[in-house]
Protein backbone atom coordinates (compact mmCIF):
# COMPACT_ATOMS: atom_id res chain seq x y z
CA UNK A 1 0.00 0.00 0.00
CA UNK A 2 1.25 3.47 -0.94
CA UNK A 3 0.32 6.16 1.56
CA UNK A 4 0.67 9.87 0.90
CA UNK A 5 1.19 11.83 4.11
CA UNK A 6 0.45 15.53 3.61
CA UNK A 7 1.90 17.99 6.11
CA UNK A 8 -0.26 21.10 5.91
CA UNK A 9 1.46 23.06 8.64
CA UNK A 10 2.79 26.51 7.79
CA UNK A 11 5.88 25.62 9.85
CA UNK A 12 6.69 22.72 7.54
CA UNK A 13 8.86 19.88 8.76
CA UNK A 14 9.70 21.44 12.13
CA UNK A 15 6.44 21.53 14.04
CA UNK A 16 4.04 19.50 16.15
CA UNK A 17 2.04 18.49 13.08
CA UNK A 18 5.18 17.06 11.46
CA UNK A 19 5.94 15.15 14.68
CA UNK A 20 2.45 13.64 14.81
CA UNK A 21 2.55 12.73 11.11
CA UNK A 22 6.00 11.13 11.55
CA UNK A 23 4.54 8.81 14.21
CA UNK A 24 1.68 7.87 11.89
CA UNK A 25 4.06 7.32 8.95
CA UNK A 26 6.43 5.19 11.04
CA UNK A 27 3.52 3.04 12.21
CA UNK A 28 2.34 2.55 8.60
CA UNK A 29 5.87 1.61 7.47
CA UNK A 30 6.17 -0.93 10.29
CA UNK A 31 3.06 -2.56 8.88
CA UNK A 32 4.53 -2.76 5.38
CA UNK A 33 3.22 0.40 3.75
CA UNK A 34 5.31 2.62 1.52
CA UNK A 35 5.05 6.25 2.68
CA UNK A 36 5.54 9.39 0.61
CA UNK A 37 5.53 12.66 2.58
CA UNK A 38 4.49 15.96 1.03
CA UNK A 39 5.26 19.15 2.97
CA UNK A 40 2.98 21.83 1.56
CA UNK A 41 4.98 24.73 3.05
CA UNK A 42 7.96 23.66 0.90
CA UNK A 43 6.13 24.06 -2.41
CA UNK A 44 7.29 27.11 -4.34
CA UNK A 45 6.45 27.06 -8.07
CA UNK A 46 2.64 27.11 -8.10
CA UNK A 47 1.82 25.57 -11.54
CA UNK A 48 4.47 22.85 -11.29
CA UNK A 49 3.64 22.19 -7.64
CA UNK A 50 -0.08 21.85 -8.39
CA UNK A 51 0.57 19.24 -11.09
CA UNK A 52 2.97 17.37 -8.79
CA UNK A 53 0.43 17.39 -5.94
CA UNK A 54 -2.35 16.03 -8.16
CA UNK A 55 -0.06 13.31 -9.56
CA UNK A 56 1.08 12.24 -6.09
CA UNK A 57 -2.49 12.05 -4.81
CA UNK A 58 -3.54 9.98 -7.84
CA UNK A 59 -0.63 7.55 -7.32
CA UNK A 60 -1.32 6.84 -3.65
CA UNK A 61 -3.65 4.16 -2.27
CA UNK A 62 -4.47 6.09 0.92
CA UNK A 63 -4.14 9.65 2.12
CA UNK A 64 -3.28 11.05 5.56
CA UNK A 65 -3.42 14.81 5.99
CA UNK A 66 -2.29 16.86 8.94
CA UNK A 67 -2.65 20.51 9.76
CA UNK A 68 -2.49 22.79 12.70
CA UNK A 69 -5.41 25.10 13.29
CA UNK A 70 -5.63 28.82 13.68
CA UNK A 71 -8.88 30.55 14.53
CA UNK A 72 -10.68 27.20 14.16
CA UNK A 73 -9.54 26.78 10.55
CA UNK A 74 -6.93 24.70 8.74
CA UNK A 75 -3.77 26.38 7.52
CA UNK A 76 -3.80 28.41 4.32
CA UNK A 77 -1.55 25.86 2.57
CA UNK A 78 -3.96 23.04 3.50
CA UNK A 79 -6.89 25.09 2.24
CA UNK A 80 -5.05 25.69 -1.06
CA UNK A 81 -4.21 21.95 -1.29
CA UNK A 82 -7.92 21.14 -1.05
CA UNK A 83 -8.79 23.85 -3.59
CA UNK A 84 -6.27 22.48 -6.12
CA UNK A 85 -7.75 18.99 -5.71
CA UNK A 86 -11.41 20.02 -5.88
CA UNK A 87 -11.72 19.27 -9.64
CA UNK A 88 -10.52 15.73 -8.88
CA UNK A 89 -12.82 14.93 -5.97
CA UNK A 90 -14.98 12.62 -8.09
CA UNK A 91 -12.23 10.82 -10.00
CA UNK A 92 -9.57 8.25 -9.12
CA UNK A 93 -7.63 10.77 -7.05
CA UNK A 94 -10.07 10.26 -4.16
CA UNK A 95 -12.84 7.78 -4.93
CA UNK A 96 -12.48 4.59 -2.91
CA UNK A 97 -9.34 5.71 -1.09
CA UNK A 98 -9.18 5.63 2.68
CA UNK A 99 -8.32 9.03 4.16
CA UNK A 100 -7.43 10.17 7.67
CA UNK A 101 -6.82 13.54 9.27
CA UNK A 102 -4.39 14.47 12.02
CA UNK A 103 -5.25 17.79 13.62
Amino acid sequence: MRILVVNGSLRGAHCDTACALAHVARSAEERGASVDTLVLADLVDAPTAARDVVDRVKRCDALIVGTGTGWSSPSSVMTRFLEVLTPHELDAAFLGKPCAAVV
